[in-house]
């Protein structure tokens, strides 16, 4: 079997989203500020980081569109010419046989 020498987009996305999340959290839990304040700062910070994932999420989903298409036209493509080739094959086949003749 082969090992996976690189990491996955996804992967990537999922390490730098956590590593955001995790400073994020970290500097508002250690900066000194009121409760109020500090409640503020992670109300907005989630909303940024919602929206960042929301972004990554279209991302990924309009890649995976794009890949989905590009198989199922490769898919099509290659139906069509084995349909072509056994067409092709069906027809000397059967011009090369003759009727059996009647006794």
């Amino acid at each position: 079997m082969s090992e996976k020498n690189g990491a996955t987009f996804i992967e990537i996305s999922l390490a730098f989203l956590l590593g955001a999340i995790t400073g994020a959290a970290l500097g508002i839990l250690f900066a000194p500020a009121s409760g109020a304040e500090t409640r503020k700062k992670i109300k907005e910070e989630v909303a940024e980081l919602t929206q960042e994932v929301k972004a990554k999420a279209e991302e990924l989903k309009d890649k995976a569109e794009l890949k989905i298409s590009q198989i199922k036209e490769k898919a099509h493509s290659t139906i069509d010419h084995a349909k072509e080739k056994f067409s092709k094959a069906a027809k000397a086949t059967h011009s090369g046989v003759s009727e059996p003749e009647e006794q």
